[in-house]
């Protein structure tokens, strides 16, 4: 899981730190201090969830939910201020704990996030579209169209039967998590394919499977075994 805590205070960041590593497998943590950090930090990151103080200096941190105003941000806050309690649930943040921290409120915050994802993703893997945002805009897009995605840097162009295309801003790994993990697979570091659409595979020394659309996409050594595992089930 990655993790950002989004904390002024050393002392502070580090209790955070140690209650989560000692409860959580191999997390993958980032530090904020201000609000341009804890910008640039998302956007480069894409935490899981955030952990944020409400104060940082002269800077309050509902500029940075103001920021990403057209994105869920998955939010614990953790601050010795009572009074944004209100402010903070508006903005649907998982939990309000206050300082000193508490080890058993931290646990179970998380607890609650991760529970609530885990029914967050059987949801959407469970629709039949997918909402892609794209600037301003969001485009639903039928899931059983999709015949692949490919990574252009931080963005993903999606690609369906019909021969539509839609890019997102969001990168590859966003849809490897969203989407399937039965019907769609991660091929090779720049694509997933939709399972539906492969014609066969070319196994040997360059590996490479073979779209009904007879579109040729290369398989990376590392997936091909769980490519062939994926599509003899």
């Amino acid at each position: 899981m990655k993790i950002l805590i989004i904390e002024d205070e050393i002392w502070a960041q580090k209790i955070l730190e140690s209650i989560i590593q000692k409860h959580l497998s191999k997390p993958i943590l980032r530090f904020a201090a201000n609000i341009e950090e804890s910008i640039k930090l998302i956007n480069q990151f894409e935490p899981d969830l955030i952990f944020m103080d409400i104060k940082l200096g002269s800077e309050n941190s509902f500029e940075i939910i103001n920021h990403f105003n057209d994105q869920k941000l998955n939010v614990i806050f953790v601050t010795s201020y009572q009074e944004f309690a209100f402010n903070a649930f508006k903005v649907n943040a998982i939990d309000y704990i206050l300082k000193p921290v508490n080890e058993t409120d931290i646990v179970a915050a998380i607890n609650k996030f991760q529970k609530s994802e885990s029914l967050s993703k059987n949801n959407e893997k469970s629709k039949d579209k997918l909402l892609v945002y794209k600037t301003d805009r969001l485009y639903p897009i039928e899931i059983n169209k999709i015949v692949k995605l490919k990574s252009e840097n931080q963005y993903t162009s999606i690609y369906t039967i019909d021969n539509q295309k839609v890019i997102s801003s969001k990168p590859l790994l966003h849809f490897e998590t969203e989407l399937d993990e039965t019907k769609f697979v991660r091929v090779h570091h720049s694509y997933i394919v939709n399972l539906d659409y492969i014609k066969n595979i070319k196994t040997g020394l360059n590996p490479s499977v073979l779209l009904t659309n007879d579109e040729i996409i290369p398989i990376s050594r590392r997936k091909k075994k769980e490519l062939l595992n994926k599509f003899s089930t």
